[in-house]
C-alpha cells in the first residue's frame, strides 16, 4: 500500500464478494462497488446492488425478481451491462454486475446545466443509438432452446442508461421494473416507475410490450435535444395526465437547427398510438443511423471524461483504495479448500531416518535386467565347468601353434595308444602337433561333462597353422 492512503476494510463479506462505499442509490436499490475474489490471488471490481430491505417483505417481488434476474442473464451485448451473478439470502437480495466506469446520462444532463452547455448533437445521436442496439438485444434474447424469452425493460429512463469513458452506453437494470409491479399489488392504483417516460398504453393499463420501450427511448431522445423535460407537472398525477392525453410536442419548438430528417425520427418515436409508432427498437435505429449524424466512441468517451471528471477521479481513487485495502481480511473469509483423502502414514521414529536408495535402484530396469541375465548365465558355465571335474581342456592355440622337433631317424615310431588308455595332459605339458592327414584321437569324457555315452572329439586344427607345412 502506498503512503498516506488510509486502510480500507468491506463493510460486508457475502460469499467471495467484499462489498466496499456506495457509489449510488434509488427508490429501489443502493449501488456499492465490491471485489470478487478466487484462488490464486484473481480479484475483479465490480459493482453490487443491494435492494432495500423493505421491498423483500413482499415474497411475489422476490420470486419475480430472482426469476427476471435469471431471464436478463440471457441477455449478451455490448450495449447492455451483464449480469454476472445473484445472491439472495435471507435478509438481503444482491445483484453483481460488470463495473461500468462512467455515468449515467442523469448524471451527465445534470452536469451539462451545471455547465450551462447543451450536449453535442453527434453524440446525443451515438447515446441514443447505442441504447436503441441493446433493447433490441434485450427483445430479441432466447432461452436455451431457442425460444423468446419476450423481455422488455418497462423503465427505460436517463438513470439506467450509463455511458463509459470508452463510449459505449449501456443499458442497465433489465426485470426490475416487472418485478416491481408485483408490489403493485399491495399498493392497488399505485403505478411504479418513472411516470415522465412510461407509454401512455400503460397508463390505460394495456400490458408492457418491446414497442412500449421504444416510447420511453424516444422520450429520452426528444429530452436531450430539447434541453427539457417532455412531461412535466409539480404531482405524479398530472405527469401522468400528460403522457395520457397525447398530442405531444414537436422537439423542433426548442432546438430551431435541429434536422427535419432528426425530427421525423423522435416524433414517430414518441406516437401516442402503438400502431403509429416504430414496431422495434432496431427498426428505429436504421433508421436514425442512416442520417450518418452519430459521434464515434472515441469522441464520445473524451466527452464523457471531461464533462464527469471530478466524479470519476473520485471513483478512481476509491477504486484503487479497495483494490489494494483489506486483502488479509477478504482472502480469510474465503472458504478453505477441502483436505485431500491420503493413505495413513508409516510409522516411523523420530531417530529414524529414510534409507537412501540403492545404486541398483537408480539403474534403469532394461540395464539391471540384462546384467541379472548374464549373471545367471555366468553361473551356469561355472557350475559346468566345476562339475566336469577332469575333463581334459581344450589345448591353447599357442600349443597348437608351437612346432615340435623332428623325431630322430633310428627312434621307432611310438605304438599307437587306445583312445581310453590315453593318458589325460596336462595344463603345463607341451602338446606336439600330429600330422595333419590323422584326424585328432577321440577323448572319452566323464559322463557328467557331456553326458554319458558322448564322446568329445577336439576340432580340426587350421591347415596354416600344421608344422608340416610351416
Amino acid at each position: 500500500m502506498q503512503a498516506g492512503l488510509t486502510q480500507k476494510h468491506p463493510e460486508q463479506q457475502v460469499g467471495r464478494y467484499a462489498i466496499f462505499d456506495q457509489i449510488a442509490a434509488g427508490g429501489m436499490a443502493r449501488v456499492h462497488l465490491a471485489r470478487l475474489t478466487g484462488q490464486e490471488g484473481f480479484s475483479r471490481v465490480v459493482a453490487v446492488k443491494r435492494m432495500h430491505r423493505h421491498l423483500l417483505e413482499n415474497q411475489e417481488f422476490k420470486r419475480m425478481f430472482l426469476e427476471e434476474a435469471r431471464l436478463a442473464a440471457r441477455v449478451r451485448h455490448p450495449n447492455v451491462v451483464p449480469i454476472l451473478d445473484v445472491l439472495a439470502t435471507g435478509e438481503e437480495l444482491l445483484i453483481v454486475m460488470e463495473y461500468v466506469h462512467g455515468v449515467s446520462v442523469h448524471a451527465l444532463m445534470q452536469a451539462s446545466v451545471k455547465a450551462k452547455k447543451n450536449m453535442p448533437r453527434p453524440i446525443v445521436y451515438s447515446m441514443i443509438l447505442q441504447m436503441l442496439h441493446g433493447l433490441e438485444a434485450a427483445h430479441e434474447a432466447t432461452d436455451e432452446r431457442g425460444r423468446p424469452l419476450a423481455l422488455v425493460h418497462r423503465d427505460v429512463s436517463p438513470q439506467n442508461v450509463l455511458v463509459g469513458v470508452d463510449g459505449i452506453a449501456r443499458v442497465v437494470d433489465f426485470g426490475v421494473a416487472r418485478a416491481m409491479s408485483a408490489k403493485q399489488d399491495t399498493d392497488p392504483g399505485v403505478l411504479k416507475g418513472k411516470h415522465s417516460y412510461m407509454a401512455p398504453e400503460l397508463v390505460h393499463g394495456a400490458p408492457a410490450t418491446r414497442q412500449a420501450d421504444v416510447f420511453s427511448a424516444a422520450t429520452l431522445f426528444w429530452e436531450l435535444i430539447a434541453g427539457r423535460k417532455l412531461f412535466g407537472g409539480a404531482t405524479e398525477v398530472e405527469r401522468l395526465n400528460a403522457v395520457a392525453k397525447g398530442n405531444y410536442p414537436s422537439p423542433k419548438q426548442y432546438a430551431r437547427d435541429l434536422p427535419v430528417d432528426v425530427e421525423r425520427v423522435i416524433v414517430r418515436g414518441i406516437s401516442a398510438k402503438p400502431s403509429e409508432r416504430y414496431a422495434t427498437a432496431l427498426e428505429m435505429a436504421i433508421e436514425l443511423e442512416s442520417l450518418h449524424v452519430a459521434a464515434t466512441p472515441r469522441v464520445v468517451g473524451d466527452w464523457v471524461a471531461t464533462l464527469a471528471v471530478e466524479e470519476l477521479a473520485a471513483r478512481m481513487e476509491l477504486i484503487h483504495q479497495v483494490e489494494t485495502s483489506g486483502v488479509s481480511l477478504v482472502r480469510q473469509s474465503l472458504p478453505a479448500p477441502a483436505p485431500e483423502v491420503a493413505q495413513a502414514p508409516a510409522i516411523v521414529t523420530p531417530a529414524a531416518k529414510p534409507a537412501a536408495p540403492s545404486a541398483l535402484a537408480r539403474v534403469p530396469k532394461p540395464v539391471w535386467a540384462f546384467a541379472a541375465a548374464l549373471t545367471v548365465l555366468s553361473l551356469i558355465g561355472i557350475v559346468s565347468v566345476m562339475s566336469s571335474g577332469d575333463a581334459a581342456p581344450e589345448p591353447s592355440r599357442a600349443a597348437i601353434a608351437k612346432p615340435a622337433p623332428p623325431p630322430p631317424a633310428a627312434a621307432e615310431p611310438a605304438p599307437e595308444v587306445p583312445a581310453k588308455a590315453a593318458p589325460e595332459p596336462s595344463a603345463t605339458a607341451e602338446v606336439t602337433a600330429p600330422e595333419a592327414s590323422s584326424p585328432p584321437p577321440a577323448v572319452e569324457l566323464p559322463p557328467s561333462a557331456y553326458g554319458a555315452g558322448r564322446r568329445y572329439r577336439p576340432p580340426a586344427r587350421p591347415k596354416e597353422f600344421l608344422p608340416n607345412e610351416l
